[in-house]
Parts: structure tokens; C-alpha cells; sequence
């Protein structure tokens, strides 16, 4: 029989093998507690090492026992002498070095972790926490060495919980997990999970300076709820050694180097495009923001800073916080000319001014809904280009890409090679998967992916349609095999695949983008804003009248901020953006000289007359709607010019004065914008 040694390298009879892992497991067992993470810890480590063991012995004592048995047989069958072989000692010694080494790593590492102190203090707590305390630890480790998203860290789970889809993303076989099926609950309140198997795969937590790795236990189910693709349960906390502190949103851990620290879900994607908004923001100091108004930020904005992440947007799905931190630079500069704001410099929510301008924005891209709509560009590409090599891949394009993109395109039949059964816009009614959803449903995903509308009508889809469907199911596949009755086919002729917002039925970025805000009502006074020739800074400026987002003395006294307490011009009533253009005194005077030699006095607004209502109701003829509109804009922009003055530099209203200032104004904007057009300014001047 080979020769056994014990943990200290002392002889051990293979008979007395089993019994001596026995005692030293119940021994561990007797000094350790399952709640103490190092100890259950070394507890697996040493179950582990033992059981190798075993089994390396096992084996030598069967090739010596085997080996004797052949002996025997040959004849030669004669007593061994007690002596060792020479190999037998080579063995021993090596056994004897082997479990030194790792009994030594063990309780090096052992004492390494344990002596790390894991504490917390207000420095831990993040900058900026909506709901702290009550939102989940959520990380991104690597898994089998692939970075996995959302996956939770839930001390309250028992289990270790895998979500199978996950392990098509690792490329793992599904035959690789153990069969094993056992129920469990608290996942989703009261509804009870079923597991697919197990399986065990390295986690590894951490940066790359101070990281831990751990072969976790995985349960795998189907799916997951909501986004999670994992939790890490007690077991793999107990493994960690890991302390949970919901308050700071984080979780510690010992770690080679120390303390280790993983907060909630930091995206790496985030750090890596950084340099889109260092690049947004870098533009800001070669400008001389001092010296442009409103107006002319504005047309920064759009020609430049807004076309900045246009070309990463083309092939990357840019995280929200990138967007986010472009639009904060974006931001300030619009409306302070710097690159960080506070919230109340804004003077309208940017989701409205990240519109077009005839919905009531100032033309602003969007940069989420621009993302959308050029990624929606790949899909159409892999449609429509059979030179594009990566025509036959399978694309991952997120959700809201996908939806677009379906929402856009439709297929027109001809030899049915091309187009898609299930997932193409064939039919009248729209695609197969909204006219019979839960019949989908029921289809594995693959081959709806696969079908084609040629084997479709074929009746090959048939056979995909499992055998188990409800009564919802069985109803939409008649109807969808009634639908199929009435196809009409152009045979010789190839499919076509069409993108339907647009004339020339292709592709383009601008209807994409302009889809993404729904149906919206046009902005009352957005085409007299927009259509007139007025500088940008005075649009911009009744832009913000036509919302009433100027600060009058009205928001004032809404905020709690100091104001007058009567119109700075007629000192009669509370002011108003509708009471200082059309209901004032001196504001009705200048109107009504102005209208007087324009010949449209009749135009003179009544009390109570909305600034918009009125606006929107005035046409200049023939070709001189453009000279009406710039002509308002100008009044309207120099009747607060004079309301600034009066408030802030104590001057006297006068109506000569903002006569004065048009009559300047129209001169000024004749040289610059108009160039050799004389006739409108002619009208506009208004000196007394």
C-alpha cells in the first residue's frame, strides 16, 4: 500500500484517512462560528484542501494495489519487504512541502484580512444622495473575468442568484450547471422562484490596485426583476467579509492593500468619455462670454458645443450622466456665460428649451433624443447596404433605439427573401409581434429572429409554435393565419425596406429626432418670433415674453424677492409683462405713435389684451409679414430697454425717449442686418 502522511507529515494509515478528516472537521467546526466570516472562511479552505488530499491518496493506493494484483497473477506473488521505494520517499517529502506552503498562505492570509479595519465616517457619505438609506447597493463586478452590470448586494438573501441570460453573455453552456431545482421566495413579494441549476464562477470585486476574487455559488434562474442580472447574497458577503452601510450607499471590505471601498454602481463608461465634457467645456475661456449677449451664446450653443458629442453619439450610447454633465456646461453658459450655474439663473426648464423652435424651444438639440436618432442609423444600414460587412451580425442596440427604428421602417413585398416574418411591418395591421403578442411570446426569441417571410407562408412557422399555449395564443394564431389568406406577392421582384417620415422613404437623423417628441401643439407667437429679422438676442428676448419668463415685479413678489410696488412707468398698477407692453400708459402712447405711421392704428390693443393673443393675431400683407414682426420685436425690446433704465438707473420714463431709442435702433439694424433695404426702417422711425 502507498504510503500516507498526516497534516504535520507524520505517517497515516489509509484506513484511518476518513476518520482523521472527521475529527479535524468536527474539531474546526467546534472552535468556529458560521457568523464569523475568517473562520468559515478557513472552514471551506481547509474542506477543500482535505478533500484533495483524499483524493490524491485514494488514487495512490489504488495503482499500489493494483500493481500487487499483478504481481500475483504473474506468479511472483511473494511478501514485500517493509522497506520503502525510492519513489515512496520523493512523495512524502513533496506531500509534506505541498500542505506546508498551504497551511502557510492560509493563515498568512487569514491574519491579513482579519487585522483590516473597516470603519466608516462622514467622509463616506456621497456628495449628492436623493434618497439615502433607501436605495440598493448595486455593483458592477467582474464575473468569469466580464464586467456584469446591476448586479445587487442584498444581506437579507440567503441564496447567491444568477440570471441565466447572464451566462449567454459569458459564453457558458447551460450544461455546465449542476441540475439542481429547489424553490425560494423574497426576490419579489409573494411569488415563489424555481432555480435552473448551479453553477460556481469567480467574482471579483474591486480596482485593479486592490481587488478580492471568490468562487461564488450561483443559483441560476430564469430572470431577474426590474434590471438586476445578480445578487450577491450572505454567503458571498460571508466570503467577502463584507460590511453593507445603506446611510453612505457603499459597502467595505478587506482587500490585499487594505481597506477596499465600492460605492453604488459607478459606471467605467463614465470615466471613459469624460473627455467629451472636458472637450465642451475647454471651448468656454477662448470666448469672451463678457462681451456676447444672449443671443449670440445662443448660436454658439447650437453650432458649436452641441455639435461637439455628435460624432461619438453616431456608434456609442452615451450614458445619461455624460449627457447630463454636457447640458450643466451647456447650460450656464446660455444663460450666465460661464460654466457652472445655480439653478435659479435658469430661466426655463431645459427640457422645453431642448426643443425645436416651433414647439417652443430655442432649437437647442437634445442630446438623449439626438443619441436616439443616430444610432438608429446602424440598424437601418444592416437593412438596406448588403457591401456592410457586419450586414449578418446581430447588432445590440439598446431599447429606445430599437422602438424608433420599428416605428420608422416597413416592408414592401416582392420574392419575400429579406423581410422578416415576425419582427418586419409587412402587413396592413402593422408587425406580427404587435398583432399577436402573446403568440410571440411563446416562440423562442431565436427564431423569431430567423424566420423569413418566404418560410412564413409556407406554413414553416408552424412548426416553431410550441405545443402548450393559452387561450389568448390560440386565438391570435388563427387570426394570423386568416391574415395570411389575403397576401399579395410581386414575384421577380426584390423586397424593398422603406423609412416612412420621410419623402424620399431613406433614412435621416432630423426625422428620427423630431419623432422623439411626440405630438406636440405648435407654441402660440413662435413663427412672429422666429420669422422676423430681428438681431437673436431680441427674439430670444420675447421668446422669454411670450412665456413670461422675464422678471417682472409679479415673479418678484411670487419668489419673496425685493420689487416695486407699482409699474416703474405709470405707477398706476402691479407690473406685468402684459400690463408694461400693452396696458401702460406710456407703453399704449409709443404703440399708438407707432401704429399711427404705419397706418394700422386700429391695431391699438385693448385693456386686458394677452401680449400672445394680440401678437399672433396681426398679418403685414403681401410679403410684409417679416417687416411686421421685426417692427414689434423692436418696439417691444426697446420698451424694456427703457423699463431697465428707469428701474435700475433712476431715469425718468419718457415717452420722446423710447421714441428716440427705436428711431436709433431701426438705423442701427439697417446697417447691420437689413444692408440696402431702406423701406421698412423708413416706417419705423417714430422722432418726434
Amino acid at each position: 500500500m502507498a504510503a500516507a502522511y498526516n497534516l504535520n507529515g507524520s505517517p497515516l494509515a489509509m484506513k484511518n484517512i476518513k476518520k482523521k478528516v472527521v475529527e479535524t472537521m468536527a474539531a474546526i467546526s467546534e472552535r468556529s462560528s458560521l457568523a464569523d466570516c475568517c473562520v468559515y472562511r478557513n472552514l471551506m479552505e481547509a474542506k477543500n484542501r482535505l478533500g484533495i488530499l483524499i483524493k490524491r491518496l485514494g488514487t495512490d493506493a489504488n495503482l499500489e494495489k493494483n500493481s500487487c494484483r499483478q504481481d500475483n497473477a504473474s506468479g511472483r506473488g511473494r511478501k514485500r519487504p517493509n522497506a520503502e521505494r525510492p519513489d515512496d520517499a520523493d512523495r512524502r517529502r513533496a506531500c509534506k512541502k505541498r500542505v506546508a506552503a498551504d497551511a502557510k498562505e492560509a493563515r498568512e492570509k487569514q491574519i491579513k484580512l482579519s487585522e483590516v479595519d473597516i470603519t466608516f465616517d462622514i467622509a463616506d457619505c456621497k456628495d449628492r444622495a436623493d434618497l439615502s438609506g433607501r436605495n440598493a447597493i448595486v455593483v458592477q463586478p467582474l464575473v468569469s473575468g466580464h464586467r456584469v452590470d446591476d448586479v445587487l448586494i442584498d444581506g437579507g438573501s440567503s441564496l447567491d442568484v444568477l440570471a441565466a441570460k447572464i451566462l449567454d453573455k459569458l459564453h457558458i453552456s447551460r450544461s455546465e450547471m449542476d441540475p439542481v431545482t429547489r424553490s425560494f421566495r423574497g426576490v419579489i413579494p409573494g411569488v415563489t422562484g424555481t432555480t435552473i441549476g448551479q453553477i460556481r464562477l469567480s467574482v471579483q470585486l474591486g480596482t485593479p490596485e486592490n481587488c478580492r476574487v471568490e468562487d461564488v455559488l450561483f443559483d441560476v434562474v430564469n430572470s431577474l426583476p426590474g434590471p438586476l442580472t445578480a445578487i450577491l447574497g450572505r454567503p458571498a458577503i460571508a466570503k467577502f467579509m463584507a460590511v453593507l452601510h445603506h446611510a453612505y450607499q457603499c459597502a467595505k471590505m478587506p482587500g490585499p492593500n487594505g481597506e477596499a471601498k465600492y460605492t453604488r454602481h459607478e459606471n467605467e463608461q463614465v470615466a471613459q468619455l469624460q473627455y467629451l465634457v472636458d472637450k465642451v467645456a475647454n471651448k468656454l475661456p477662448s470666448w469672451r462670454a463678457a462681451l456676447l449677449d444672449r443671443g449670440g451664446r445662443l448660436e454658439l450653443v447650437r453650432a458649436t458645443l452641441s455639435a461637439i458629442p455628435i460624432f461619438s453619439m453616431m456608434s456609442l450610447d452615451i450614458p445619461v450622466k455624460t449627457l447630463t454633465a454636457i447640458e450643466k456646461v451647456i447650460r450656464g453658459f446660455l444663460w450666465k456665460g460661464r460654466k457652472d450655474v445655480k439653478g435659479g439663473h435658469s430661466l426655463v426648464v431645459w427640457d422645453k428649451v431642448c426643443a425645436p423652435k416651433e414647439w417652443g424651444g430655442l432649437g437647442i438639440p437634445n442630446l438623449r433624443y439626438m443619441n436616439i436618432a443616430l444610432r438608429a442609423r446602424w440598424l437601418w444600414l444592416q437593412r438596406v447596404d448588403d457591401s456592410k460587412p457586419w450586414k449578418e451580425l446581430n447588432i445590440q442596440a439598446p431599447l429606445a433605439v430599437r422602438q424608433l427604428f420599428e416605428g420608422a421602417t416597413y416592408s414592401v413585398l416582392g420574392n419575400r427573401a429579406s423581410t422578416f416574418f415576425w419582427t418586419d411591418r409587412w402587413l396592413p395591421e402593422g408587425r406580427l409581434t404587435d398583432v399577436a403578442p402573446n403568440l410571440v411570446k411563446a416562440i423562442p426569441k431565436r427564431l423569431t429572429r430567423l424566420c423569413k417571410v418566404r418560410e412564413g407562408l409556407s406554413r414553416a412557422w408552424l412548426d416553431d409554435i410550441p405545443p402548450d399555449l393559452d387561450a389568448s395564443a390560440i386565438r391570435e394564431l388563427f387570426e394570423v393565419a386568416d391574415r395570411l389568406e389575403d397576401v399579395a406577392l410581386a414575384e421577380g421582384v426584390e423586397d424593398s425596406f422603406r423609412w416612412g417620415w420621410e419623402k424620399d422613404l431613406s433614412y435621416s437623423a432630423r426625422s428620427g429626432y423630431r419623432a422623439m417628441f411626440g405630438v406636440r401643439i405648435e407654441m402660440p407667437g413662435a413663427l412672429q418670433i422666429w420669422r422676423s429679422r430681428a438681431p437673436p438676442n431680441c427674439r430670444v428676448f420675447l421668446w422669454l415674453a411670450v412665456r413670461n419668463r422675464c422678471w417682472t415685479a409679479d415673479r418678484h413678489s411670487r419668489r419673496g424677492l425685493p420689487h416695486p410696488a407699482s409699474c416703474p412707468f405709470c405707477d398706476q398698477s402691479v407690473e406685468t409683462l402684459d400690463h408694461l407692453l400693452m396696458e401702460c400708459v406710456l407703453a399704449r402712447e409709443v404703440l399708438a405713435t407707432c401704429l399711427r405711421r404705419w397706418g394700422k392704428l386700429y391695431w391699438l390693443p385693448q385693456m386686458d389684451t394677452v401680449f400672445v393673443a394680440w401678437l399672433q393675431g396681426k398679418r403685414g400683407g403681401p410679403g410684409g409679414d417679416r417687416d411686421l414682426w421685426t417692427g414689434v420685436t423692436l418696439i417691444c425690446w426697446c420698451l424694456w430697454r427703457h423699463r431697465n433704465d428707469v428701474v435700475f438707473d433712476r431715469v425718468a420714463p419718457s415717452k420722446s425717449t423710447v421714441l428716440a431709442r427705436i428711431s436709433d435702433e431701426a438705423e442701427l439694424w439697417r446697417l447691420a442686418i437689413f444692408r440696402s433695404s431702406l423701406a421698412p426702417v423708413d416706417k419705423w422711425r417714430c422722432r418726434e
